[in-house]
């Protein structure tokens, strides 16, 4: 199967993205991994960036953390992340 390689705005968003919750969680996580139908190569032009963020410790804070950068990087680039 053919990847289909990630636009250049995407690959912005996910960089920032990446940067930004590495700093927020710091030791807590564990593995960024983008997944989904971009990670498979059969994405279409409407498809959202799947990333799963795997951490140790709390994982409510995690994920509220994520979803707020998440969110200011989806107004940010007009992606969803």
């Amino acid at each position: 199967m053919a990847v289909t390689a990630l636009s250049k705005p995407e690959s912005e968003a996910l960089g920032e993205f990446s940067t930004r919750i590495r700093a927020a969680l710091g030791s807590n996580l564990q593995e960024l991994r983008l997944f989904g139908s971009k990670a498979r190569g059969d994405s279409r032009p409407d498809s959202d960036l799947d990333v799963l963020v795997v951490v140790t410790g709390d994982r409510v804070r995690a994920e509220d953390l994520a979803i707020d950068i998440a969110f200011d990087i989806n107004v940010a680039s007009d992606l969803y992340i």
